[in-house]
């Protein structure tokens, strides 16, 4: 009996570090993302495999990316002074990257709080963008999930907000 109680009492402080983490964890995650709200949903856009990406950026000549990738490149980068936005690339070997596609963005941020800003307005304006999601800061934002940790590749995008796009 003893050592039942034991375990009970082990499992319970185990259980109560989980949540303690827990909690710690979401508040790093509010800070990092300037207070987002987690539950904003929108409607999915029309994407797919037979897309062909046929805009380009003006503004950062970007090339052989969708039009509202484009588009998007353009207004959210000179809406936030950003000098260098990339978008059409190989990937950086990321099997599943947009950026072969034509259908992400890289914004290339001067400071912490100008990405947390960039990344909070993207993900307010997602429907408008057609936003499949946002990578900031060691979080991704995904309209099913919100906001949650980011553990993808190596890079844990501190020195850019990834944009990735339906269309």
């Amino acid at each position: 009996l003893a050592t039942a109680v034991t375990n009970q009492e082990v499992a319970n402080r185990e259980e109560a570090e989980r949540q303690r983490q827990l909690e710690a964890d979401r508040a790093a995650m509010q800070q990092a993302i300037g207070g987002v709200n987690a539950n904003y949903t929108y409607g999915s856009g029309p994407g797919g495999s037979n897309y062909k990406p046929n805009g380009s950026s003006a503004r950062y000549g970007l090339r052989n990316v969708s039009r509202n990738t484009g588009a998007a490149a353009d207004y959210f980068g000179g809406r936030y002074g950003i000098k260098t936005v990339y978008g059409y690339g190989d990937g950086g070997g990321v099997s599943d990257s947009d950026h072969p596609k034509g259908l992400a963005d890289d914004f290339m941020i001067s400071s912490t709080s100008q990405g947390t800003a960039l990344a909070n307005d993207v993900v307010r304006n997602a429907g408008k963008w057609s936003v499949k999601y946002v990578i900031w800061n060691r979080y991704i934002w995904q309209a099913n999930t919100g906001w949650q940790p980011y553990s993808g590749t190596s890079n844990p995008h501190t020195d850019h907000v990834h944009v990735s796009f339906y269309k």
